[in-house]
């Protein structure tokens, strides 16, 4: 079954960060995002507004919002490339998610579970995605 990301509206916006990342988590996973483009494609990502996704298996990923390239390069495993906005914000949800993971885990177990389930439901809908073999070279 392929699954379908829509765009949040914007009178839903404000739910949609608690709901992803959940409410102990939210401000600072917005944070991380924008940390996250600016330092994976500082040459690139000049800041400016985000949109959030819902995916139909649950999940979610929020990502620039420029018609323009972003030039991605990823210290920790050597990915460096380009890519559209949208398949750069799923690598940055990614980052954040597993991030978020590890800070959460054996602190709060429902939160882990919450947080690892975004992450592969994000996973799930990034394999189908037209961008897929860079975005999984760049979460590698």
């Amino acid at each position: 079954m392929k699954i379908e990301a829509t765009v949040v509206p914007t009178v839903e916006r404000l739910a949609f960060l608690p709901k992803l990342f959940g409410v102990e988590f939210m401000m600072r996973a917005e944070a991380m995002l924008y940390n996250y483009a600016g330092q994976f494609a500082p040459d690139s990502y000049k800041g400016g507004i985000w949109d959030f996704y819902t995916l139909s298996n649950g999940g979610g990923y929020a990502a620039p919002r420029t018609p323009e390239q972003l030039n991605l390069n990823v210290d920790g495993n050597g990915f460096e490339g380009d890519m559209s906005a949208d398949a750069a914000g799923i690598v940055f949800t990614m980052f954040v998610l597993n991030q978020l993971c590890y800070e959460a885990y054996q602190k709060d177990a429902s939160l882990t579970e919450k947080l690892s389930g975004h992450y592969h439901q994000l996973r799930d809908f990034a394999k189908h995605h037209k961008e897929a073999s860079s975005i999984f070279r760049a979460i590698d």
